[in-house]
């Protein structure tokens, strides 16, 4: 319970972090949730071709997803520029300068091809939560997800829609995973990842002729990252750690 309060406590400075950042740069601290204006184009649905969300049953394989995760961490390039990547997933899509995406892309491209492989898992066997440390790679998975939504924002603006839906659905597979982690931390990097995955579906929503995703929307799992099962695990171990249990059973 002390480690998830230590977590929870660092996710409430980052959110207050932002607000001050925003008041120093004379804008409005968020008080809501993200507001944007969107105008959709949607098109007619499709009776002949049905698009999921996440991986179908069938595609599913018996390898463990977390396995091939930490591998697609250790194949990221030395000299990842997150920096770049954050602009890239929030600038007007006009605006993206394709050919310096693609060429990012290129050099992580091993990379994505591990997570696409990891999503398809049946399971996700994260390694055990250990009190007193945090979880690994958590700065690597942050820039996995960056490359997904930049790889299908850009996969938008070339016209590939099957394609950007795609990695849409590689996104969301991973944060579903990272969300039956064991730790409080990684259930939130699982909602972080998420809701970055939803940029391209703005994107998707406003080219016109792009596929109508309202089913495939619905038949997402609510939620579609379930903290309740991270603060479960971690309490859980808390509680049979000979280090911690007299402290959580008198909270």
């Amino acid at each position: 319970m002390k480690r998830s309060i230590i977590h929870l406590t660092l996710a409430v400075v980052l959110v207050l972090s932002s607000c001050v950042h925003a008041g120093k740069q004379g804008t409005k601290a968020p008080e809501s949730p993200r507001m944007i204006r969107v105008a959709i184009a949607p098109s007619a649905l499709n009776a002949q071709k049905s698009y999921t969300l996440l991986p179908k049953a069938e595609e599913l394989t018996e390898q463990d997803g977390a396995v091939l995760y930490n591998q697609a961490v250790q194949a990221l390039p030395a000299q990842m520029n997150t920096k770049q990547l954050s602009e890239w997933r929030s600038m007007p899509l006009s605006q993206l300068p394709q050919a310096q995406v693609q060429a990012l892309l290129q050099q992580a491209q091993a990379s994505l091809d591990l997570v696409g492989r990891g999503t398809k898992c049946r399971s996700c066997q994260w390694p055990p939560f250990v009190p007193g440390t945090m979880p690994a790679n958590l700065p690597e998975y942050r820039q996995l997800a960056f490359l997904l939504c930049v790889k299908a924002r850009l996969e938008v603006a070339q016209g590939e829609y099957d394609k950007a839906i795609d990695t849409i659905r590689t996104g969301l597979a991973m944060s579903k995973h990272l969300g039956e982690a064991p730790t409080i931390i990684q259930g939130i990097t699982g909602i972080a990842t998420a809701a970055l995955m939803l940029r391209p579906l703005e994107d998707l929503a406003q080219v016109k002729g792009s596929p109508n995703l309202c089913s495939a929307l619905q038949a997402l799992p609510r939620p579609l990252v379930n903290i309740e099962v991270p603060i479960a695990a971690e309490v859980k171990n808390l509680d049979t750690s000979s280090q911690y249990n007299a402290l959580t059973r008198s909270v």
